[in-house]
């Protein structure tokens, strides 16, 4: 295992950690923290950031390092922070400092450019036995120290040399006993079972070692090419199949790891007798067969009748499988609940066309009808009064205010759904009817020329002066009211705007139920 060629990689081999440029082609848009940007010179982003945090390749002097910026919202578990800078292991990523600043937690760690397991595994040049037997070794000074990764996968092991090393303690947790209940956040394909219910034990960590090692051996990703609810369905209700293992040694090593109940699920002292070559006893549910290529299903007797499951066991199953259903909601909400900061940004963005409407609309009511505030004066046909303009002002802003507390509250609830469903969605349709009534009108109107000639042209021309001039003598004989009318027109808009987003809303909770009826009951 200390042999540095075990891994068999070629010196050629692209990381995945290895910096690029940044998209289009500027700096990195993450910036360090205050305190930090002093300290070190940022060359990149590394692209490989999960959902909590972001990373940026940084220099000191000679030295690289990567700084883990978490995202607004995550925060660290403060006693995986003290417990980790002083773990010493080879198979542990060296967290040099920890710290808080600007809202947001960070971590310098080393950087290893070499790559991770997922590129290793790709390209099938690891020794299985190798990769167990190093992760093994890091699982137990983890759990030695009370913490319990919670996300171990290829994509979390980095390579150092001859090294495979753990790191992206993010969503990590320090257990003051042997077994609690928390968040129930994990990658999916290398999830527990019992993590579906949110339990949290050393025992998660060794099912994921055990599905790393199925995908080593096999070459091939857990769950590829399944739906969210197939992979809960399968976690809550199945064993794993590793009858397409062809080594025994290697088949019953993933068997021991991927035993369904947690308190029967092979530990350290399993893996490291299974790695001095015993053979420790498995405790699984009816171990599938091993399927061969060569061998054919026996025929089953006509007579043969298979007993149903015991009631126990099925309602048991059936409530797994509810537990994992409502966890896979459960994660759905949490990710558009994440949204909702962008979701009150564009909403607020989103209004101030509404805001320019209002407004303008003041001062071209001024232009109007403004005028010397001690006499009427007269323009042509149309008389100008005078307008209190700071008043229309005021109340315009005030209307734009209604509109926006409007839009952010439905941001906040919607979070990433309102995205999808902006103020505008109904101008838009409005919009479509309009642009297809004016067609029609104009393709009515070519036809009319083409059947009568110009003078039909002139007629609906005519026609369509009329009501203009109608309106320009509303207006002459309305001026004097024209500021009270906007102020109408203004608490109008702003009532409307009401209404419409009650409306939304109630449309969005009825299709927010429908969704969540959907997961759960599937």
């Amino acid at each position: 295992m200390d042999d540095p060629q075990w891994t068999r990689r070629d010196p050629g081999v692209t990381s995945r950690d290895a910096p690029g440029p940044a998209a289009g082609g500027g700096g990195p848009l993450v910036r360090l923290p205050g305190v930090l940007a002093g300290r070190f010179e940022v060359e990149d982003e590394l692209p490989v950031q999960g959902a909590e945090s972001d990373l940026l390749l940084v220099r000191e002097g000679a030295t690289r390092y990567v700084v883990k910026i978490y995202r607004r919202g995550y925060r660290a578990d403060p006693a995986v922070w003290e417990q980790v800078p002083r773990l010493r292991s080879p198979h542990i990523v060296r967290v040099l400092e920890t710290g808080h600043a600007d809202g947001r937690d960070y971590e310098i760690m080393e950087y290893l450019p070499e790559g991770s397991l997922r590129s290793l595994a790709r390209a099938r040049q690891v020794d299985p036995t190798a990769v167990v037997g190093q992760l093994a070794e890091g699982l137990k000074v983890l759990h030695d120290a009370g913490i319990v990764h919670r996300d171990l996968k290829p994509e979390n092991v980095l390579v150092r040399g001859a090294d495979l090393v753990i790191t992206d303690f993010g969503l990590s947790r320090v257990l003051e006993q042997s077994v609690v209940f928390a968040s129930s956040s994990r990658t999916l394909a290398y999830a527990a079972p019992e993590s579906l219910s949110g339990q949290v034990s050393p025992a998660r960590d060794w099912w994921s070692l055990g599905m790393i090692a199925r995908e080593v051996v096999t070459g091939k990703a857990p769950f590829d090419g399944m739906s969210e609810t197939v992979v809960v369905d399968h976690l809550a209700t199945r064993p794993i199949d590793n009858g397409d293992i062809q080594d025994p040694h290697l088949r019953l090593l993933c068997r021991g790891l991927l035993t369904r109940d947690p308190r029967r699920r092979w530990g350290h002292t399993e893996v490291a007798a299974w790695l001095r070559g015993g053979t420790p006893e498995v405790h699984d549910e009816q171990p599938p067969p091993v399927r061969r290529p060569a061998e054919t299903p026996a025929p089953v007797p006509p007579q043969t009748r298979v007993a149903p499951p015991l009631p126990g066991r099925q309602e048991a199953e059936e409530a797994y499988r509810a537990e994992g259903r409502l966890a896979l909601w459960e994660q759905k909400e949490r990710a558009r609940k994440a949204g909702a900061g962008r979701a009150r940004l564009r909403a607020a963005l989103w209004t101030l066309p509404i805001l320019a409407l209002w407004v303008g609309g003041s001062f071209v009511l001024e232009m109007l009808f403004g005028g010397e505030p001690d006499r009427v004066q007269a323009a042509g046909s149309v008389q100008k009064m005078p307008v209190p303009l700071g008043l229309l002002v005021t109340a315009s802003v005030a209307a734009w205010a209604v509109s926006l507390v409007v839009e952010l509250v439905l941001a906040s609830q919607q979070g990433g759904d309102y995205l999808a469903d902006g103020p505008w969605a109904t101008a838009a349709r409005i919009s479509r009817l309009t642009g297809g009534g004016l067609s029609k009108t104009s393709r009515a109107m070519s036809a009319t020329a083409q059947r009568t000639g110009a003078r039909g042209c002139g007629l609906a021309l005519l026609a369509a002066t009329i009501p203009l001039l109608l309106a320009l003598l509303l207006l002459s004989l309305l001026s004097a009211l024209a500021w009270m009318l906007w102020m109408l027109a203004l608490t109008a808009g702003a009532l409307a705007h009401i209404g419409n987003g009650g409306i939304r809303m109630h449309r969005w909770r009825q299709a927010n139920s429908s969704r969540r009826a959907e997961v759960i009951e599937d």
